[in-house]
């Protein structure tokens, strides 16, 4: 078996509180379905109450670095790993183990996706696109899954991707935000991925899925309960990762469900079915929360 103390999973949670929570059911189904893997959280929350002990390792990420998804482009500074890490975007949930990802030492830095001849959403236009890369394949995948083995070739790509941040506009790469100026991630790594030569693994070859309608429709609010690896048709992946289906019903039930069975003390059962008050709770919280970002986007603040 790998050595756990070298690798692990590393999560990334600071802002709004509503991400340490994702990070911490996360984490706890982790430690329900994958218990020989160590979980890392790179934190900006002063406190962590009441889940200080759902951590293996907590680092502190500095105030200058905390802008928002542009925090992964340090993921090499962040990982208290001197091995394999694994990066999972918070609003995940792990059904089955995960030792066979972080045990692996042989693959650099890896994105999970596909090469495409156009990665349009990424930039302002077809035309910026056709003079930046011409003909060539782009590596294009979702970031909300990263492996990469500390090193040479990782230490490379991060640092590439730095390097082109002041040129984020510059590039014709379109802001995540254009209230806080969030940068994307994605398209800087996939730059400096070419540059580096290097493609994407297949994403069937990755440890999650990316939340699609139908499979969302389909999924049981009581995953937890009755199986501990979900199975998109013939291929398992041990991580759903929601996406946009983070703020919806079914998700917010798994969220629930393994939050108070850790609160709650009783750590020799599985989390149970929902009760009446825990549905009522849950559905004035998400309506609460609903109409606060709904004030939000019309007055144009930004909380």
């Amino acid at each position: 078996m790998y050595n756990k103390q070298e690798s692990g999973v590393l999560l990334i949670a600071h802002g709004r509180p509503a991400y340490l929570k994702e990070a911490a059911a996360l984490a706890i189904s982790i430690k329900m379905f994958s218990p020989h893997t160590p979980v890392a959280l790179a934190s900006g929350f002063d406190s962590l109450s009441p889940f200080e002990g759902v951590f293996d390792h907590v680092i502190p990420v500095e105030k200058e670095l905390r802008k928002g998804v542009t925090t992964k482009l340090w993921l090499d500074k962040l990982t208290p790993y001197r091995g394999t890490t694994l990066f999972l975007d918070t609003d995940t949930i792990v059904f089955g183990e995960l030792d066979s990802y972080v045990s692996r030492d042989d693959w650099g830095f890896t994105a999970f996706g596909r090469m495409y001849p156009t990665v349009h959403h990424w930039f302002s236009s077809p035309e910026v696109h056709a003079r930046k890369f011409g003909d060539q394949l782009v590596p294009c995948f979702v970031g909300g899954c990263y492996l990469f083995t500390s090193g040479t070739e990782s230490a490379r790509v991060f640092s590439t991707a730095r390097s082109l941040l002041p040129k984020y506009r510059e590039l014709g790469i379109e802001p995540l935000d254009n209230r806080t100026g969030s940068c994307n991630e994605e398209p800087l790594l996939a730059l400096s991925m070419m540059e580096h030569g290097i493609v994407c693994r297949d994403e069937v070859d990755g440890p999650t899925f990316n939340m699609t309608r139908a499979v969302y429709r389909d999924l049981s609010s009581h995953a937890l309960v009755n199986s501990q690896r979900y199975t998109i048709g013939d291929i398992p992946r041990p991580a759903l990762h929601f996406q946009a289906y983070r703020r919806q019903w079914r998700y917010r039930c798994l969220q629930f469900q393994l939050l108070n069975w850790f609160t709650s003390g009783n750590k020799e059962v599985y989390p149970m079915n929902l009760k009446a008050t825990d549905i009522f709770s849950l559905g004035v919280q998400m309506y609460v929360e609903k109409m606060s970002r709904f004030f939000v986007n019309l007055t144009g603040l930004n909380r």
